[in-house]
Formats: structure tokens, C-alpha cells, sequence
């Protein structure tokens, strides 16, 4: 069976959408986190075209970062009205490797991931 992966940037998230999309079918289990449980449940997705095991988990802060020019990096020493319209990148998308192996359900199987959804909060941009 195919795998989405779900990641929330906040444990409280990822519990409230695993409860939402799975109709509060889902089983909670730790993870190598104490803060960032995975929750998992099987449902029709419909990229697929027919079941998947769901894996919604978290991680501690934000998964992505902005990258500013160095000049900027000194906020006590920046105008703050002079960083509207900078170019910035947006960079390191934070623990993947880790949540892949926390998606698998143990280390014997195969992770057969399909779709990786992230669930990224407003002030991340």
C-alpha cells in the first residue's frame, strides 16, 4: 500500500488534522520525538485513486526558513521598513530525513511514499 506523509510544523496540528481527515479513526503512536507523536490510518486519497496509509507527524518549529541577503542579518541594525521588497529565498526544509524514518512503520519495512503534504503555518513566509 502507498504512503502520504503529512507534517504539520506544530504537534497540536498534526493531532487536530489526524483527528479531521481520519475521522478520528487514527492510531497515535511515539515517535524518536517526545513532543512530535505519528498519527496513521488507511482512506481513499484521491491522487491515487484508492487507499493509502495516511502518516501525519510534526516537527518542532518551522519547516522552512528564509535566507536573508547578510546585510540583513543584523535586525538591531536594519530599518525594518528597508526589508520590504529584498530578495530572499526561502531554505532548509528542517528534519526530512528524520520524519522519513519516522514515517516507516519499522526499520524492516519499506517505505513506499507516494505524496509528502506539508501543512506549513502563515508567519513561515
Amino acid at each position: 500500500m502507498s504512503s502520504v506523509l503529512m507534517v504539520a510544523e506544530k504537534p497540536s496540528l498534526a493531532r487536530s488534522l489526524a483527528e479531521i481527515l481520519s475521522k478520528k479513526s487514527c492510531n497515535r503512536r511515539k515517535s524518536m520525538c517526545i513532543a512530535c507523536d505519528v498519527y496513521e490510518w488507511s482512506g481513499y486519497f484521491p491522487a491515487l485513486r484508492g487507499v493509502a496509509r495516511f502518516k501525519m507527524t510534526s516537527v518542532c518549529g518551522h519547516v522552512m526558513a528564509l535566507d536573508f541577503p547578510a546585510k540583513y542579518n543584523r535586525w538591531d541594525q536594519v530599518d525594518p521598513v528597508s526589508v520590504y521588497g529584498i530578495h530572499v529565498h526561502a531554505v532548509s526544509i528542517r528534519f526530512l530525513s528524520t520524519l522519513l524514518f519516522e514515517a516507516n512503520v519499522n526499520a524492516n519495512t519499506q517505505l513506499n511514499l507516494v505524496h509528502l503534504i506539508y501543512y506549513l503555518s502563515i508567519n513561515s513566509w
